[in-house]
């Protein structure tokens, strides 16, 4: 649902008060008057590595992993088109993430992937589990600027099929497909003003949060049938008084 609002709004410009509103040249294609078009780098926040990538690869390896610490973000938790999974992390010591502390992003930064399936990009939930991550070789992220730019727009944008197609044709080829940071800094987008980025990002929030919340019921789901059925294949829990019958057709609206 998010995906179609913000494919209706910001790609088809079938948003709300458009009626009067003209369309425009830009240096991307026609856009409503307005808007404007910027690198990700005058979005992003002025903070120190606001923009920055994984560490280089003698900085971080298998043999850092331990079993708890601050998760390393791969590949594995992202999805193209979008996605964050936090099923499959691995974690190293704080005293890595410390050493690695220019590579780290927090709840609200955009993860883009730099080398292997392009595409993948996810946005660090404010309900996440941990309060930091450490970006592994593969990674790049933004922390946005709050005032010129919403983490959820940008998220948005940067998955949509047109604008992950243009990012990836950019990928330099030789050995295995990668983009670099300036790539990434320098990349051009299609900011719309920000109370629209605002009106967009309440919508995306709550389905946002609805989808988390359906997500961790899954898994709590998920954890019970793990419990229960080793046991009751072993005859551990005894089922044989239960009306089977009646549980399976449930209650009848």
């Amino acid at each position: 649902m998010a995906r179609t609002i913000y494919r209706e709004w910001f790609v088809a410009f079938r948003y709300p008060g458009r009626e009067c509103v003209p369309i425009v040249d830009s240096p991307v294609g026609w856009i409503p008057d307005g808007w404007t078009v910027q690198a990700i780098k005058a979005v992003a926040s002025a903070e120190r590595h606001a923009v920055t990538s994984g560490p280089f690869g003698s900085k971080l390896g298998r043999a850092d992993y331990i079993d708890f610490g601050v998760p390393v973000l791969r590949g594995a938790n992202l999805r193209v088109g979008g996605g964050f999974d936090e099923s499959q992390l691995v974690f190293v010591s704080d005293d890595k993430a410390q050493e690695l502390r220019s590579s780290v992003a927090r709840p609200g930064d955009v993860v883009v992937t730099q080398r292997g399936t392009l595409g993948q990009v996810g946005l660090i939930p404010k309900e996440c589990r941990y309060e930091k991550y450490v970006l592994s070789q593969s990674q790049m992220k933004v922390t946005v600027d709050p005032q010129r730019i919403t983490p959820e727009f940008l998220y948005a944008c940067l998955r949509s099929r047109e604008v992950t197609e243009r990012f990836v044709a950019q990928a330099m080829t030789a050995g295995v497909p990668h983009v670099n940071l300036a790539l990434l800094r320098g990349f051009r987008i299609v900011v719309p003003p920000f109370d629209l980025q605002r009106r967009y990002t309440q919508v995306a929030k709550d389905l946002a949060g609805e989808g988390h919340r359906l997500v961790k019921e899954s898994a709590a789901l998920e954890t019970i049938r793990d419990i229960l059925l080793p046991r009751l294949v072993t005859g551990r829990i005894d089922v044989s008084a239960l009306d089977l019958d009646a549980l399976a057709e449930g209650p009848v609206a």
